[in-house]
């Protein structure tokens, strides 16, 4: 295949914990084409700070933006804003002599002026998120406008959620992408008594903080040697930390890769997320998820109606009994489970996920 070249457009820094957009990029270069990734635009006034992807064929440069785009809270202040940042961008076209057979690849719902700026280009926007569901003041208007003319602008809309793809098809034919394991499915030890739960992730306001609590209480209360382990970057109120952290099944560890963690007693992938919060409610397949199986870890979720339904997939937040009755299905029957785990992650793999995404060129 003739490497190509393709321009993302994000408001993610890559330096950021992964997502979607650092995982599609890593897929394109490892398979020979480069990739110029546009991070989150500074506003004026703020430095430019520089970084390196570390990757050869990924190029990393950050223009400006205007103004927040929670804060344009009406068409107009989309427009002018969409005029500075065009500006902005116009400055990096000749120097990147972008050319016909570039590839726009857009993560931002609101950039419905790249079609002004690359008429002949083949546009993919990708909407992981329902962005603007968290308008202030739940002023969605303006940015469903925005996200109307962002799609309909677009050759491809992609998107990783079922609801989502139910919501853009009211103005669009959006196709379901969704993320992939960067590593093969590696058998774990079936042999090692496993006991402990993991949560890999951000530890954030999407958790539910009493349903974790009473988890940890119901399990001690009962002798269980289960332990809870919290993996990532804590970005929650020091009340919900302790909330949970007081029990002594509880514990944390700052953000790690999950190559460099010892998985060798853990049985499970624990997503426990509120209930009721339409931006969770959408979530289908996080990108944690598909990392977690290709380490034989079958997946407990709460919250998520939308979630996957797979056999190893277990739901939740019923009463405490079923909770419990649930984790010790999954830790006796974890070799059981694998046949299926491998199965899936095999069949949506790098490869099958380049091969998907090159179709749509």
């Amino acid at each position: 295949m003739t490497a190509m070249r393709f321009i993302f457009f994000s408001k993610t820094n890559w330096a950021e914990p992964p997502r979607l957009r650092h995982q599609l990029a890593h897929l394109l270069a490892d398979a020979g084409h480069e990739v110029v990734f546009f991070q989150r635009p500074y506003y004026p006034g703020q430095k430019n700070e520089t970084s390196d992807s570390g990757h050869a064929r990924i190029h990393l440069y950050r223009y400006r933006q205007l103004l927040h785009h929670k804060l344009r809270l009406h068409p107009l202040l989309h427009r002018v804003s969409a005029l500075f940042e065009k500006k902005q961008i116009k400055s990096f076209m000749s120097e990147l002599c972008i050319e016909r057979n570039d590839v726009i690849v857009n993560f931002n719902y609101d950039y419905f002026f790249l079609r002004d700026l690359f008429p002949s280009n083949r546009l993919i926007t990708i909407i992981n998120d329902d962005f603007w569901s968290r308008a202030i003041g739940g002023y969605e208007s303006p940015l469903k406008w925005a996200l109307i003319n962002t799609c309909k602008s677009s050759d491809v809309v992609l998107t990783v959620s079922l609801p989502l793809k139910n919501e853009l098809s009211e103005f669009c034919q959006a196709e379901l992408f969704y993320p992939w394991s960067d590593s093969r499915y590696t058998p774990p030890n079936l042999v090692t008594t496993r006991n402990t739960i993991l949560f890999w992730g951000y530890i954030n306001n999407k958790l539910d903080v009493k349903f974790i609590a009473g988890l940890a209480n119901g399990l001690l209360q009962r002798g269980s040697e289960y332990s809870i382990l919290f993996v990532g970057p804590i970005q929650c109120s020091s009340d919900s930390i302790n909330e949970i952290s007081r029990f002594s099944n509880v514990n944390f560890l700052p953000a790690s890769d999950l190559e460099t963690l010892d998985l060798q007693n853990v049985f499970v992938g624990f997503i426990p997320y509120r209930s009721g919060i339409k931006s969770i409610e959408v979530i289908t397949f996080p990108n944690k998820v598909s990392r977690l199986l290709a380490r034989g870890l079958p997946i407990a979720v709460t919250g998520m109606p939308n979630f996957i339904a797979e056999p190893f997939v277990f739901r939740l937040g019923q009463d405490l009994e079923s909770d419990i009755a649930s984790l010790q299905a999954i830790e006796s029957h974890f070799s059981k489970l694998q046949p299926c785990i491998r199965e899936f992650v095999e069949t949506n793999g790098s490869e099958e996920r380049l091969k998907q995404f090159m179709s749509y060129l």
